[in-house]
């Protein structure tokens, strides 16, 4: 009996140690599970993000199919608002684009009047896009920031164009100030990406970009509105900063010292110092104003991109000349009153309504002319108005006081003046073409003859025919020192491969 009940006694105690056992080895086993689908989502999140990241760099922005749909459908509606005003001539297939809010119309009428009417002088499209109203599902993929809404209602616009046609974008307080000069200086066919230099800051500005329906122009603004990804916490001027970076990327330059200044921006807008040193960055990087021929793999297609030297863009900022209108280019950025009857009598723009004779100032025609067809002129001998040959003695004088003078003092005083963040951006110095108004993007040849020298500021050994922080013209037979080999070598590359590795 006795043993029995002790027989009895261990098989409850190996029944209880068996259950915990199998407990034990569920709890492992549910674990286990655990561990395994919480692998399983970080990997589905690394491949999510990384499929997100490398659209940075391919050839294509990589969107859902509902995206892509969305995006189409989005085309459609865009190129359904196209106005009515047709080219003239069937070789002229120029689009000026207009990105603002709806309300934007009624504050700045008269900038938007003069826009529209100086497309229909020349016979160029004019459309205005308002993001959303027009193309919601850019709203809904940048929802935080406008800027970046916009490059994305453009792009979308772009891809709604016949190939090959061109557009530029203006911002909504730009004024048509010389309503007679056309942009064929500025549409050259094999230039499919065009920018300009900020006249006075030196940076690369985001208005005024001219772009064609090209594989080149898909992936020049696809980069661009990606950086909304990488945007930093502090001040980085939105999508004007991120221009710099998404030109640096489509031509394959060296970006690693620049993006880590970029993410590391914290800085608010009363502190530009960071800033401007990664603008100076991807500056150096690019080089002076040029052109930059371009291969697209994929199709063999070949194109290029271009920039212009400050001051020879098709806009510039209208305290420049002193709000003046008239002169060699056709566009002034930075107009902000809200007045139709101050724009009047600053620029003395007078319109007249399609199948009407009569030029006239009154608002409310203006109002009209900011929402259908009409033409404009400036007044007849309006005091303010200048020619040709005085905005560009405005620029001359520009170039030769603020560019070179103030700055090589400034350099020469401080490495970092006091007050003068802009002074470590690189310049190139115009005074030998600007005179003449004939300074052009450097070619392939003419740009390999160009040293940074500003690459070799604090480098005395490295200094070229004495000067700093400009470039400078070296005859072909001068070498180039040996500190300057990595940037001779960026400058002289003949052509790019979009999304690869530069090639020679």
């Amino acid at each position: 009996m006795a043993l029995s009940v002790s027989s009895s006694r261990r098989r409850s105690a190996l029944s209880a140690a068996l259950m915990m056992t199998l407990g034990t080895t569920r709890i492992a086993y549910v674990a286990l599970l655990f561990l395994l689908l919480l692998a399983a989502a970080a990997n589905i999140t690394h491949t999510l993000l990384t499929h997100r990241t490398r659209s940075l760099s391919s050839a294509l922005y990589e969107t859902t199919a509902a995206d892509t749909t969305t995006t189409a459908l989005a085309s459609s509606t865009v190129a359904a608002a196209v106005d009515e005003e047709k080219p003239q001539s069937p070789l002229l297939h120029v689009h000026i684009v207009v990105v603002s809010s709806g309300n934007f119309i009624n504050n700045y009428a008269a900038q938007t009047a003069s826009m529209r009417a100086y497309a229909h002088n020349h016979g160029y499209n004019f459309t205005f896009l308002d993001p959303h109203r027009d193309v919601p599902v850019c709203t809904r993929r940048y929802p935080t920031d406008f800027f970046f809404q916009k490059q994305c209602a453009v792009g979308v616009f772009l891809r709604s164009l016949p190939p090959r046609q061109a557009l530029m974008t203006l911002d909504g307080d730009v004024v048509a100030d010389s309503p007679d000069v056309p942009m064929d200086k500025w549409l050259r066919d094999d230039d499919d990406i065009v920018l300009y230099e900020r006249d006075w800051s030196y940076e690369l500005a985001a208005g005024g970009t001219i772009v064609r329906n090209t594989n080149f122009g898909h992936e020049f603004f696809d980069h661009w509105q990606n950086y909304y990804l990488h945007r930093p916490r502090g001040f980085s001027s939105a999508d004007n900063g991120a221009i710099h970076l998404a030109v640096n990327q489509l031509l394959g330059l060296p970006m690693e010292e620049c993006v880590s200044m970029y993410h590391n921006l914290v800085a608010s807008v009363d502190n530009l110092k960071p800033f401007y040193e990664f603008l100076a960055c991807t500056r150096r990087q690019l080089g002076p104003p040029r052109r930059w021929p371009l291969h697209f793999l994929k199709t063999g297609q070949q194109g290029s991109f271009v920039w212009w030297p400050r001051y020879h863009g098709s806009m510039f900022d209208s305290f420049m000349v002193e709000r003046r209108p008239g002169g060699p280019i056709p566009f002034y950025h930075g107009e902000k009153a809200k007045s139709v009857k101050e724009i009047l009598d600053i620029y003395g723009f007078e319109f007249r309504l399609e199948g009407s004779s009569e030029w006239t100032q009154d608002e409310s025609v203006v109002k009209q002319c900011a929402e259908v067809p009409c033409s404009i002129r400036i007044q007849p001998s309006f005091h303010r108005q200048i020619d040709k040959n005085k905005g560009i003695e405005y620029f001359t004088r520009r170039v030769n006081n603020d560019d070179i003078e103030d700055r090589k003092r400034a350099v020469e005083t401080s490495r970092t003046p006091s007050g003068c963040d802009i002074c470590q951006m690189p310049i190139m110095d115009l005074t030998p073409c600007t005179p003449s108004w004939t300074c052009e993007p450097l070619d392939r040849v003419s740009a390999s003859r160009v040293v940074p020298s500003y690459y070799t500021r604090d480098d005395p050994s490295c200094v070229i025919n004495g000067t700093h922080n400009l470039y400078t013209y070296a005859s072909e037979s001068t070498p180039k020192p040996a500190c300057l080999e990595g940037v001779a070598r960026a400058e002289e590359t003949s052509d790019v491969v979009l999304g690869r590795k530069r090639v020679s």
